[in-house]
């Protein structure tokens, strides 16, 4: 149906198509007739079909809705409408909202990226923690964790490794060291984890949190000693309880 209406936009005003359609799609012939009426008058607005509405963009950079009858059912407000399943998620200034397919309020405007999956809502909160929502827009878990990695750090000890050799029949004929020393490394004592992708914070061995998760990347540089990198350049370090090194 999409590339039919879109088809039909593109060329002339098709008279016994939209008759025949509306036969069968009333309320789709009547959104086909607004949108060929707006086209044929020059009028600046272009449709998509989302799921039961038409997304209008008006070319002030706003979006709003109306159904296949034509009725306005949101005002020209919006950034950008994202249909996903039976919702819609709206974007206002930074604000993101989810309403329904009959366009009511499931979460309310917050300063999120919001994202409809797996019978759930998940926002990106704009510290790097996620939040879960059920579908009734109900919080099921304000802090959830993605992944969780131990972490090595080098110790003062340096082991030279070798290469064992081989002849043509596969038989050993002796070892190489190798020219250049590595050290030895052993287990943090922290691990860390990660909440939005590619934000991590430190976690206990027990798994407590101890620092939110504001780091672009933690290496652990002693068995409780752990750099932070809050940018490419910028970083501090750490000690297992999370208190700053200076």
């Amino acid at each position: 149906m999409i590339s039919v209406l879109y088809s039909c936009i593109n060329r002339a005003f098709n008279f016994k198509f939209i008759q025949r359609l509306y036969k069968q799609e009333p309320d789709v012939a009547k959104a086909l007739v607004l949108i060929c009426y707006c086209h044929a008058n020059g009028v600046p607005a272009s449709f998509d079909l989302l799921n039961s509405f038409f997304a209008k963009n008006d070319y002030r950079y706003t979006l709003d809705v109306i159904d296949k009858k034509g009725k306005w059912m949101l005002k020209a407000e919006y950034d950008a409408i994202y249909p996903k399943d039976s919702f819609f998620i709206v974007s206002k200034g930074g604000m993101q909202r989810v309403l329904s397919e009959n366009l009511k309020v499931v979460l309310p405007p917050m300063e999120a990226d919001l994202w409809v999956s797996d019978g759930c809502i998940t926002a990106t909160m704009k510290d790097h923690t996620l939040r879960k929502y059920n579908l009734q827009g109900q919080l099921i878990d304000d802090f959830l964790i993605s992944n969780v990695e131990g972490m090595m750090y080098d110790t003062d000890e340096i082991r030279y490794t070798t290469a064992k050799n081989y002849d043509d029949d596969g038989k050993l004929t002796g070892e190489t060291a190798e020219a250049e020393p590595t050290p030895y490394q052993k287990t943090a004592s922290c691990k860390k984890y990660e909440a939005e992708v590619g934000w991590y914070g430190l976690m206990s061995p027990n798994g407590k949190v101890i620092t939110p998760p504001r780091y672009s990347d933690i290496t652990a540089i002693g068995y409780d000693l752990y750099l932070c990198k809050t940018d490419d350049v910028r970083g501090e370090v750490l000690n297992g309880k999370g208190v700053r090194i200076r």
